[in-house]
């Protein structure tokens, strides 16, 4: 059994400084589905990307998962993968937490993800993301978001 296996039956899992291939990142996506106890996932400080990421965000959306607080700090994550994370966004109803810090998502990879934070179905609570390098718009948006979801960022 894998690393990546192995936290299927925990509520708090962590992947840090290891290399997860696109073939583990499926293999995690399958477990995000079935999974009945993982609250919590961590992942961090490895070259994730969009494209594994995308198989992540699979998992999150394929079914009401149970995951409630979702880390991908330092992942080496680009404006490419939001569409994914808004989707996971609006799909996953116990997703409550998001930090995505360290990442270089880009004025229009945040555009995207605050159009899913506007859905009615999302139920994110919690984001945190770097503002310092968005543009005065983008950080103007995000600030009207505030408005209508009070602590979201």
């Amino acid at each position: 059994m894998t690393r990546v296996a192995n936290i299927s039956s925990f509520s708090r899992g962590s992947l840090s400084t290891c290399y997860l291939t696109d073939a583990s990142c499926v293999e995690l996506s399958s477990v995000l589905q079935v999974s009945q106890t993982l609250k919590e996932l961590f992942v961090f400080t490895h070259a994730l990307g969009d494209t594994r990421v995308q198989h992540l965000c699979e998992g999150l959306w394929h079914r009401k998962g149970t995951v409630e607080n979702l880390v991908l700090w330092t992942c080496n994550l680009t404006g490419e993968c939001c569409q994914d994370l808004c989707n996971a966004l609006y799909t996953d109803e116990q997703l409550r937490d998001l930090d995505h810090s360290d990442n270089a998502l880009g004025d229009e990879g945040m555009q995207v993800v605050c159009e899913g934070l506007k859905q009615p179905s999302c139920k994110l609570q919690t984001l945190c993301i770097d503002m310092d390098y968005l543009h005065k718009e983008t950080f103007r948006k995000m600030e009207a978001l505030k408005v209508s979801k009070p602590g979201i960022i």
